[in-house]
């Protein structure tokens, strides 16, 4: 079916280009509903034109989350590529489309009356031309009866609803691409900071083999974790260049790979609290493309059967094809539609676990805080070494790293929980 979509929207490009001289006021066409409306919490930003022209940018190397969708909408070249496509969709005049048709086939058919009075002097040309004609006469009628039925008008509104959802779920990997160049940015840092306390280890394990406290096979096997630990940032690290390079690309920034990354925005008590799995699904699922594309098929296959029951016995292999069709599509919408409803309602309880392992997070940091408070006062009165000070603060940083770990986690859920109730993106 995506690929039926596709083909009628090439269709259209090409018929809309043959039609233009006649297009100078041409009427919209109506779009699909599901791509219009929006809800309140959604984190995601304005879509729509007029909105994309107000656009602030972020200083040059710089990109912040909350200017992704809006950086992409301008400047992404696949996203142009979509909105050109989309403008040839939504510009289409179907009346002046089936004059042309019409006035094509008036010309074709009197091109044909006037070769069939010449076959007497030239039978086996003429005949050949008329075939010709003939087959250009009957796809011109094919057309024009799928824009009377309707037919070629429904297709397009599919075609600009998948582009539609294209669109979308380009923007959202933008941003998830953020989130994950976040993550791993934090965990370089806490392998550096493993890295020093490692080296710790290192020196005094060396001084331990001056000592002769523990052999060398010992000190080698230390050396040796460490340079494993140093080969995995060094990868790590290639990947971050690698993930920023791809989303200066989907920026359409001057590739570099040394972009700087703002805050990841905090989801808010007001955000949890405005999150209505029930109603936002009710959006979710007029927004879903997939779903919308299940209910186009189910209404073929009704249309289908319908001109079967006129056209048929019901003891005839063509009209149990038909019911078995409407049948067969009426469950894949049925399953379709519990499908989606699965994971958006997954979706949901996810954003409130990670509410919840934020706030355990939270209380454990508050412990570690004090823990580290303790080992400074300890280490201040002489009774700790200088070491277990710095292991204790660095538990203290993981535990922040932790933290940090479940707030960009919980802003990742609800981010896509968004998406998945604006938009109906579910993938």
């Amino acid at each position: 079916m995506k690929k039926r979509f596709l083909a009628a929207a090439v269709l259209l490009a090409m018929l809309f280009a043959c039609a233009a001289p006649a297009l100078a006021d041409e009427e919209k066409v109506s779009q699909p509903q599901k791509k219009t409306e929006k809800v309140e919490n959604s984190a995601a930003g304005p879509d729509d034109r007029e909105d994309r022209k107000a656009y602030v940018p972020d200083e040059v190397g710089f990109v912040s989350f909350e200017n992704i969708e809006r950086r992409m909408y301008k400047e992404n070249l696949k996203i142009a590529m979509m909105d050109a496509t989309l403008d040839t969709l939504d510009g289409v005049d179907y009346d002046a489309i089936k004059d042309q048709l019409q006035g094509g086939l008036a010309m074709i058919e009197d091109q044909i009356l006037a070769l069939e009075q010449a076959a007497m002097l030239e039978p086996i040309g003429a005949q050949f031309a008329i075939a010709s004609l003939q087959t250009q006469a009957q796809e011109l009628r094919e057309q024009l009866k799928a824009i009377k039925n309707g037919v070629l008008q429904d297709e397009s509104s599919a075609a600009s609803a998948q582009l539609e959802a294209a669109r979308d779920a380009l923007v959202m990997g933008g941003e998830t691409m953020f989130l994950a160049i976040k993550a791993m940015e934090t965990q370089n840092g806490a392998l550096q900071r493993q890295l020093e306390s490692l080296n710790r280890t290192v020196e005094e394990m060396e001084l331990r083999y001056q000592m002769g406290q523990i052999s060398a096979l010992q000190l080698a096997q230390v050396k040796a974790g460490r340079t494993s630990l140093i080969s995995g940032m060094k990868t790590l690290q290639m990947n971050i260049e690698v993930y920023k390079s791809q989303l200066e690309q989907f920026l359409g920034a001057k590739i570099t790979g040394e972009i700087t990354l703002g805050a990841v925005p905090e989801v808010t008590q007001a955000q949890i609290d405005d999150m209505n799995v029930e109603e936002d699904w009710k959006v979710c699922k007029r927004q879903n493309y997939d779903i919308y594309a299940a209910e186009v098929a189910m209404d073929k296959a009704d249309v289908e059967f319908l001109e079967a029951q006129k056209a048929y016995d019901k003891d005839s292999y063509e009209y149990r094809a038909a019911e078995n069709s409407l049948d067969a599509a009426e469950c894949t919408y049925d399953d379709t539609l519990q499908t989606k409803e699965l994971a958006f309602r997954t979706l949901y309880l996810q954003v409130m676990d990670h509410r919840q392992i934020l706030e355990a997070a939270k209380v454990s940091l508050q412990c570690q805080e004090e823990s580290c408070a303790a080992a400074r006062l300890r280490y201040e009165q002489g009774t700790i070494s200088h070491n277990a000070l710095l292991t204790a603060e660095d538990e203290l940083a993981s535990a922040r790293e932790t933290v940090e770990n479940a707030a960009n986690d919980l802003f990742a859920a609800y981010n896509t929980y968004c998406w998945a109730a604006g938009h109906g993106i579910l993938n």
